[in-house]
């Protein structure tokens, strides 16, 4: 980027550092949607890791709440 903005200052015609400005705005853009990925993709990867402690964690309180239904129905 420091590359492009010096250029861009040294640039002679408007043609030039007009592209040359193009050309930053897409990289700060590309720079931006990188973060914005890399975050996500981060996310995700917690919530894969929620996902298989959730399962079983819900699985094993309907268990004990079925045993829980069935004692209370059973010893009233």
């Amino acid at each position: 980027m420091d590359w492009l903005a010096e250029r861009q200052s040294r640039a002679t015609d408007a043609d030039t550092a007009s592209r040359i400005g193009e050309l930053s705005a897409l990289l700060r853009n590309k720079r931006a949607l990188m973060r914005q990925l890399r975050e996500d993709l981060r996310l995700q990867a917690t919530l894969e890791i929620w996902l298989y402690l959730h399962v079983p964690l819900t699985a094993g309180l309907l268990v004990a709440l079925a045993a829980h239904v069935l004692t209370v129905f059973l010893y009233w």
